[in-house]
């Protein structure tokens, strides 16, 4: 459904972000000198919009299946700055007239501002769902929106430690994944924190690997004249290979039109042992630390110097979101505000779901 708006600005700026407790303090304060100069129409209609009762209809209200926790206090909370506003649309087609809550807000995504403007569109039986949306001003789809608002409600239980424990002392039911076995599991194995990580615009990195007796380095950085260098060199062969980063069919991918890495993603490099062989296996990810992770397994080709080939050969592909997780044999990629995950397990070279 595409919506004319009659009142009220339509210019979108949304970008998803990992949060803020690891960026530079320049990076805060040109986020908080970024929320002093907010649009003044946006100040304005906040004010005005105050005591408005379709916003504190959309505000009181819920989504994502959580009763415990209302709309207004996660976003409020995920947010900096958070401005709300009514206004009137019309459908294109059919010429019919909604209600539009209008929310906007400030956060840091990889050390930089951004500003998201999302609209929530109200109907005549009391009820209301998320309209358009866009980042950067990129209209986006509704599952990427969709996306963004489980990560908005995974901050809000990880900032108020929300858990089945908790609850249940509360007296009531349960209505989330219980959040303290997600951050036990995380302890226990290794997340994306814990890796080698290459941003681009800094300098290539080098990881030296010994597989097997053999010394292999890896390397990634920016290739010539545009594209990503993600290579293996031996030194007994004196010879580099570029490493594939197959995509499954549809999938977008973390690379533009030139091979460049899209605004936002960062590569994460690791070599972890899953089959327990004192030869490690190693670990790819291409990640925007918040909604889209692409992953890349290789394992040491033991005959790559007798046909010449190259000594890391792909073994598996997956897609996750905000995080990958190595734990014992097998990869667990979570996904949403409600614990679930995915998990694939290491056998016979192959990972196994």
């Amino acid at each position: 459904m595409r919506l004319r708006i009659i009142a009220g600005c339509l210019a979108f700026s949304v970008v998803v972000a990992t949060g803020c407790s690891s960026v530079s303090t320049d990076a805060d304060v040109r986020h908080e000198a970024d929320k002093a100069v907010q649009t003044t129409s946006d100040q304005l209609n906040n004010l005005a919009n105050l005591a408005d009762e379709h916003i504190g209809f959309v505000k009181n209200g819920t989504m994502n299946n959580r009763d415990d926790v209302t709309l207004g206090e996660v976003m409020d909370a995920f947010f900096d700055g958070p401005t709300w506003q009514y206004f009137s649309g019309t459908n294109d087609e059919t010429g019919d007239t909604f209600d539009v809550v209008e929310f906007t807000g400030y956060f840091l995504y990889n050390e930089k501002s951004a500003k998201a403007r999302i609209q929530f569109i109200l109907h005549e039986d009391d009820t209301f769902e998320m309209g358009v949306g866009s980042y950067n001003d990129i209209d986006q789809t509704a599952l990427v929106l969709s996306l963004l608002m489980d990560k908005v409600y995974e901050s809000y239980d990880e900032e108020h430690a929300v858990s089945t424990a908790d609850q249940a002392q509360a007296g009531g039911e349960p209505v989330t994944a219980d959040s303290s076995q997600i951050q036990a599991a995380k302890a226990e194995g290794i997340g994306l924190e814990n890796f080698y990580k290459w941003t681009p615009g800094e300098n290539d990195r080098s990881f030296p690997l010994m597989l097997d007796g053999e010394e292999i380095e890896f390397v990634v950085g920016r290739n010539t004249p545009n594209g990503i260098k993600m290579q293996v060199f031996s030194s007994s062969m004196e010879q580099g290979w570029q490493l594939p980063t197959e995509l499954a069919d549809g999938s977008i991918g973390p690379f533009n039109d030139y091979g460049d890495l899209i605004e936002g993603f960062s590569l994460y490099v690791k070599e972890y042992d899953f089959a327990s062989d004192g030869v490690p296996e190693v670990v790819l990810v291409a990640s925007d630390g918040m909604l889209e992770s692409y992953v890349w397994v290789y394992n040491y080709n033991y005959t790559f110097s007798e046909y010449d080939v190259s000594p890391l050969e792909l073994v598996w592909y997956g897609e996750g979101q905000s995080d990958v997780q190595l734990e014992g044999d097998r990869i667990v990629l979570p996904y949403g505000s409600q614990g679930l995950y995915e998990e694939y397990v290491y056998k016979n070279e192959k990972f196994i779901q």
